[in-house]
């Protein structure tokens, strides 16, 4: 259930919106920047299924995402809250409206483009994960492809859903 508070509606410079989805662990908020009016996403995961070295996993993790800001990179990770009380993680992310998506669909040189530099900035940010902390597995929440797996490894790399992590 979303909070009320305005405490617990804003993080730093990061003011939570209006409820735009939600699941069974996740809720995912509109939200914006105060300093220069960027529209953001808030997202907010129940943990309370995740053991706590799962917990303990994600956070480092969106930690090392928050340092990992190449200048090119398609989203950005601005800020994460652990809450204990409520057992909850809150990270804020770049948003990229629908409008935009459905303009990089057409097959074309530029949708490849935009696919490559997608892919690239998925593959740089693993390699820094997999550097960062080389024994530790790797999480993902909503990585969309044409064909999924739920979970994959390779070799000591291995890559888990949000669901997996109560498991």
């Amino acid at each position: 259930m979303p909070s009320d508070t305005p405490e617990e509606q804003a993080i730093g410079e990061y003011q939570r919106l209006e409820l735009l989805s939600r699941d069974r662990d996740t809720l995912i908020f509109k939200a914006f920047s105060t300093s220069d009016g960027k529209e953001l996403i808030w997202k907010e995961l129940n943990v309370s299924r995740w053991t706590q070295s799962n917990r303990y996993c994600f956070m480092n993790a969106l930690k090392m995402v928050e340092e990992f800001q190449p200048v090119d990179c398609i989203l950005k990770c601005f800020a994460h809250k652990y809450d204990p009380k409520q057992q909850k993680v809150i990270y804020i992310t770049e948003s990229i409206s629908d409008n935009v998506m459905n303009a990089l669909r057409p097959v074309g040189m530029v949708y490849l483009q935009v696919i490559r530099k997608w892919v690239r900035c998925l593959l740089m940010a693993l390699s820094y994960l997999h550097y960062e902390a080389p024994f530790s597995p790797l999480i993902h929440g909503h990585l969309q492809f044409p064909i999924s797996l739920p979970a994959c490894s390779l070799d000591a790399i291995m890559c888990f859903s949000f669901e997996e992590m109560a498991l």
